[in-house]
């Protein structure tokens, strides 16, 4: 359907993360690549986002088949899709900066670095991740900034007040 992209814009590209642990499947490959006899083996879907996205998903795939539609149909949708869309940075965030763990004598323990996701690459997909949530919000102020402009019935009201 036409109406979830323009209701949630780039945003929508977010989602997929936030089901799909797409920087920890990165991650694996690369261990199994630098690592010798790596049996590594990872669930690659988060199974506690599942059953909340599944819903809406379902919901938004049987509402696309209606021949009418409206936005204000997906509405109920769109807060669990921007819950999902911010579990998604957040799995970015948490990926270009990994949390160093304290071992019980008080040393540092920093992940090794060639299993690893190179730094520059999930900073720099954590920084698309914000481009995607900046150019979400200019955009939203801007179709705001048009529609306000665009209602006549406003404009009736704010002259009847005077």
């Amino acid at each position: 359907t036409s109406a979830l992209p323009k209701a949630m814009m780039l945003t929508s590209l977010l989602v997929p993360l936030s089901v799909i642990r797409i920087p920890e499947m990165i991650e694996t490959w690369v261990r199994k690549r630098t690592e010798k006899n790596a049996s590594i083996t990872y669930n690659y879907f988060d199974a506690r986002v599942v059953p909340f996205v599944l819903p809406i998903i379902c919901f938004v795939g049987l509402y696309s088949k209606l021949p009418h539609k409206e936005i204000r149909f997906i509405f109920p949708a769109l807060p669990m899709l921007n819950l999902s869309a911010a579990l998604g940075l957040a799995r970015l965030h948490s990926a270009a900066f990994p949390v160093r763990k304290e071992k019980e004598e008080g040393h540092v323990e920093e992940s090794s670095k060639k299993t690893r996701i190179p730094s520059y690459l999930t900073k720099f997909l954590f920084l698309c991740g914000l481009g995607c949530v900046f150019v979400t919000f200019a955009g939203s102020s801007m179709f705001m900034a048009v529609s306000a402009r665009n209602y006549p019935g406003g404009e009736a009201l704010a002259l009847l007040q005077r």
